[in-house]
Formats: structure tokens, C-alpha cells, sequence
């Protein structure tokens, strides 16, 4: 496998500067970014300066790569040790990428998330230097170092709008990839719709709504977006003084049901207001509402 190195060229980006540390991220995209920050895999004991990784550590390091079987990764990032790089190896050979190696003292967050801007990245690191990473990525002082025996912390920031936001997973040596679909997104099928978007004067006001409505959920990134899933399909709200109408020659999303006329006075108490009442069409029924924003949907039944 060939290692690629990190370039320290310094790039500077202009921001504004803000207390919110969701804000602070510099990308003006719509798309997901996604980055897995990991600790290597249990390492040998003994005087060596650069251990290798022991058999738990290496059976932990296909498992992490069995984990992310349903994720496309982009890139796999590594420092440059040996229990760090056969800690990204699996993932690399699994995904046909190459590693790069990169120097944690010399990490430019601003360059690393404009070079990996909608890509799906991992980042495999020590006890310290994963946290820390994972704190400059977020601008936010919020994850401590590991202990030295905690290998199966999983730390993923997810970046849309420009916000990101941090969580972590716990992976056991148990776990497989059946397992990992539960905490990782499916992979999106290839060329198929994957993501909608809408605007919305009143977020808030949108998101009570579908949530009384449709028992929608939703995951903030900051005041200017919202996002939601497992809807059919995935997709969010972005603030702007704009609706999405098809007079205007928008596309219609339509939802379904099966029973029309309850899903509209459900649709009427949430504050919709009915711009089509039930009517027939080839293959069944449907209503036309607009919902607080001023955003047009529709539902249809048999």
C-alpha cells in the first residue's frame, strides 16, 4: 500500500467569527460530510517506540472495517506509526483507497475540511490525538483523552450547512456489519433520489407541524437548517423567505396513505391549510395542503 503525506502548506480562510461553535465551521454546501475518528487497535506491549498492533488489535481492525462495509469511504487519514496504519489498513484495502499520513501537531482543521467537503472520511489516531481532532474539527473543547484502555470508541462528526455536530458509538468486538446498520446510514443506491430540500421562513413552525402531522423527526444543525429521514427518502429545511409551490413550477412531493381522509383531518389540526380538497385521478385519490412555511405537498391514496 502506498502512504501519502499531508502537505504543510497554511491556507487561510476568511470566517466570521461567532461564540456558537455549530456556526464555525467554514462550508457553505449542502452536502454531508461525514468523519469516523478512531483509536488504533491494541497495540503490542514492551519497550518499542512504534508497537505493532497485538491479535486482539488486528481483529479489532477488520472489525471496525467489517463496520463501515455499508458506508463509501472517501478517504482513510492515519499518523504515521505502525499500529496507527495497520489500524487503517483493513478500511483502506476494503474501500480501494489509499492512507494518508498526516502529522497531528500540524493539522490546518480549515484545510482538511475544505479538502474533504461531501466526502465520507476516516481518521485513525492515538488516545490523545483522536479526541483532540475530533475537538478541532468542532471547535469545541468537549471530548477528554481515552484512557489506555479504551479501543472501541468510534467518535463521528457530521457536517451539513456548515454546522457540525459530534456524537460517539461504542464498538464491540462483537459487533458486525448486520449490527452496524443500526448506527450507520444505509448506503445510498447509486444515481437514485437520495436527498429533498425546502425552504422555510419558520423552521420551528415547519417542524412542529410534520412532527404532529406524520410523527416526522428532526435533527437541528444550527438555526438556519433541520434535517429529517426515513421519510421515503432523507432531506431538510433550510431558513430562506421562499416557498416551494407548483403554480411556481415546482416539483410536488407527494406522500401517501392508507387512509386518505384521516391523514387530511390529521394534516387540518396541525395547522395545514387544504388548497385541494380530496380529488380523483387515474390510480386513486389525493389533497393537495401547504404547511406553515408555505411549502405545497400532497398525499394520495387508493
Amino acid at each position: 500500500m502506498r502512504y501519502l503525506s499531508i502537505g504543510l502548506l497554511l491556507v487561510i480562510i476568511a470566517c466570521t467569527a461567532t461564540t456558537s461553535a455549530e456556526d464555525s465551521v467554514s462550508q457553505s454546501v449542502t452536502h454531508y460530510t461525514t468523519i469516523y475518528l478512531v483509536r488504533h487497535a491494541e497495540k503490542e506491549k514492551g519497550e518499542s517506540k512504534d508497537p505493532q498492533l497485538t491479535a486482539k488489535g488486528r481483529a479489532r481492525a477488520q472489525n471496525f472495517a467489517e463496520f463501515l462495509s455499508n458506508e463509501k469511504v472517501d478517504a482513510v487519514y492515519s499518523t504515521d506509526t505502525i499500529r496507527t496504519r495497520d489500524t487503517a489498513a483493513p478500511v483502506a484495502n476494503s474501500q480501494n483507497v489509499e492512507v494518508t499520513l498526516y502529522s497531528p501537531r500540524d493539522m490546518d482543521y480549515h484545510k482538511f475540511l475544505h479538502d474533504n467537503q461531501g466526502k465520507t472520511v476516516v481518521v485513525v489516531g492515538h488516545s490523545n490525538t483522536t479526541p483532540a481532532f475530533t475537538n478541532g474539527l468542532i471547535r469545541q473543547q468537549k471530548y477528554q483523552d481515552l484512557n489506555e484502555s479504551q479501543y472501541d470508541t468510534l467518535f463521528v462528526v457530521d457536517i451539513i450547512q456548515g454546522v457540525a455536530k459530534a456524537k460517539t458509538l461504542q464498538l464491540k468486538m462483537t459487533d458486525q456489519p448486520k449490527n452496524s446498520e443500526a448506527a450507520m446510514p444505509a448506503k445510498p443506491a447509486h444515481e437514485k433520489i437520495n436527498y429533498l430540500e425546502y425552504p422555510a421562513k419558520d423552521i420551528e413552525a415547519t417542524k412542529a407541524f410534520f412532527s404532529k402531522a406524520f410523527a416526522w423527526e428532526f435533527v437541528d444543525y444550527g438555526p438556519e437548517y433541520t434535517a429529517f429521514s426515513n421519510q421515503g427518502t432523507d432531506g431538510g429545511f433550510y431558513r430562506a423567505d421562499l416557498s416551494s409551490k407548483s403554480e411556481q413550477g415546482a416539483a410536488l412531493t407527494v406522500l401517501y396513505s392508507d387512509a386518505l381522509e384521516k391523514t387530511l383531518d390529521k394534516v387540518k389540526a396541525a395547522g395545514g391549510v387544504i388548497i385541494k380538497p380530496i380529488f380523483s385521478f387515474p390510480g386513486g385519490r389525493r389533497f393537495h395542503f401547504t404547511e406553515p412555511s408555505g411549502n405545497e405537498f400532497a398525499v394520495w391514496g387508493e
